[in-house]
């Protein structure tokens, strides 16, 4: 698109390009269809399970540690808290 209507020049290798995204579409839907076949309903039935029968306590510090662990292993929201310190 940036190069058709803003560069005014047609991709080099469009047909590589066209190829290129239409694997990664297929890729990217195979990726979520598995997401929803195989780990939702493992995470559901393990969050009804720890709702069910852990306490507020756990439930609170496992929510903390997952959103900690979370925002640790994201590069960006790292690189965004760093620059939030500076600031």
């Amino acid at each position: 698109f940036f190069e058709i209507f803003v560069l005014h020049q047609a991709p080099a290798q469009l047909g590589s390009i066209l190829v290129g995204v239409v694997f990664i579409v297929l890729g990217l839907t195979f990726f979520v269809f598995g997401l929803e076949m195989g780990l939702f309903p493992i995470g559901e039935s393990l969050a009804e399970a720890l709702a069910r029968k852990g306490s507020v306590f756990w439930l609170v510090i496992f929510s903390f540690s997952l959103g900690f662990g979370t925002t640790l292993a994201e590069p960006a929201l790292t690189a965004v808290a760093n620059e939030a310190a500076q600031v």
